[in-house]
């Protein structure tokens, strides 16, 4: 009985614990706390007479007061605060120069605080320097007079030289006649056969045509021979 008690005990322990840590209470910020960079690029808001000043701004949960809230690092020229934010008017200077330099510190609890720079103004850093102008130095021109040689030798005229055409006679080359003693005869060109020849030609057809005719003829007798035996 008495180890069940303390199982329960135990348990209620232990779900307590997960109960707080599911709230979601905020982290607390450990004094001194660092300017980060917050702010940067800077937001420039400046009066007429271009005022160089920076407004960092330390902000703290709305449940806790912290006391003797100072901010080192930095020239202050004054501060004031609005429920939970303290303003620190400063002096100006590059803000990315001031990462990790300007710190915040104060005693008690602030909860998850913020050191940022909300504004500032650079004011008048830019120094302009008359540009010197030197005067041109201009140098006269000198003007050489030109001199002019007189022609002394005279221009010699060479009269050209014709010279008359030769012309050439033609010289007529007369035909040569053949003088060659042949003349062919009748049938001696191996043109035309002679006309009074044997016509071999035509005898050597005329048998050709009674051969294959009779061949013709032998060939019908066997194949009829043939047909009538079957």
């Amino acid at each position: 009985m008495w180890f069940f008690v303390a199982a329960l005990a135990g348990l209620a322990v232990v779900l307590l614990q997960a109960g707080g840590a599911a709230s979601g209470s905020p982290p607390q910020a450990v004094s001194p706390l660092f300017y980060s960079g917050q702010g940067i690029p800077l937001q420039q808001q400046c009066d007429a007479d271009n005022t160089p000043f920076l407004q960092f701004n330390f902000t703290f949960g709305g449940n806790f007061s912290p006391t003797d809230v100072t901010l080192h690092g930095i020239t202050v020229i004054s501060e004031r605060q609005t429920g939970n934010v303290i303003q620190f008017i400063t002096v100006f200077e590059d803000p990315s120069m001031l990462i990790d330099v300007v710190n915040v510190t104060w005693n008690g609890q602030v909860g998850n605080a913020q050191l940022v720079i909300s504004h500032g103004c650079p004011g008048m850093t830019q120094t302009t320097t008359p540009a010197t102008t030197t005067p041109a130095t201009t140098t006269p021109a000198t003007t050489t007079p030109a001199t002019t040689t007189p022609a002394t030798t005279p221009a010699t005229t060479t009269p050209a030289t014709t010279t008359p055409a030769t012309t050439t006679p033609a010289t007529t080359t007369p035909a040569t006649s053949s003088t060659s003693p042949f003349v062919p005869g009748p049938g001696q060109t191996g043109d035309l056969p002679p006309g009074g020849g044997f016509p071999l030609r035509q005898v050597l057809i005329g048998l050709a045509v009674v051969m294959l005719g009779g061949a013709g003829t032998a060939a019908v007798q066997v194949l009829r021979r043939r047909g009538n035996h079957t």
